[in-house]
Order: C-alpha cells, then sequence, then structure tokens
C-alpha cells in the first residue's frame, strides 16, 4: 500500500490527552508516548500508521520510533 492509496484517518485518542512537549523528553516521557504509540499502531490498518505519525505536530518518525523501542524494550525486561 502506498501513501497515496492511504485513507486519512482521525486521531484514535483525544488530541488534549495526548500534548508532547517541545522541550526534551525525561525517560518516563518517552516511555508514556511509546506505549501510547504502540497502542495507536495496533488500532490502525496496515500502511496508516506511518502516514499518521507525519501528521502529528511536534512528533517526528525518528522520534516514534525510538519512543516505541523504549517501550517495547521497557515491556521485555518486565517480562523477564
Amino acid at each position: 500500500m502506498s501513501p497515496s492509496n492511504v485513507v486519512p484517518l482521525g486521531d484514535p485518542a483525544p488530541a488534549d490527552t495526548r500534548a508532547i512537549p517541545r522541550c526534551h523528553l525525561s525517560v518516563d516521557q518517552k516511555l508514556a508516548v511509546g506505549r501510547w504509540l504502540l497502542k495507536v499502531k495496533a488500532q490502525l490498518p496496515h500502511g496508516h500508521f506511518g502516514p499518521w505519525v507525519e501528521k502529528q505536530p511536534r512528533l517526528s518518525r525518528g522520534m516514534a520510533l525510538r519512543c516505541m523501542a523504549l517501550a517495547r524494550a521497557y515491556q521485555t525486561q518486565q517480562a523477564a
């Protein structure tokens, strides 16, 4: 599925509960953002998450990937 075929979807979470600050994020904030992004990604159809991230203010693709990786690593560590 190419980005031109992706149907725009609304924000699955209320915007007022997910304000990402413009400053550097603490590890706890990155972990919270990563958990939220993993939940959002699970709700969206295949191929829609990347375009959705690009439309989010104050959230780059790189930041999203780093926060999700941190959340996954934390989940793995907690499971062990």
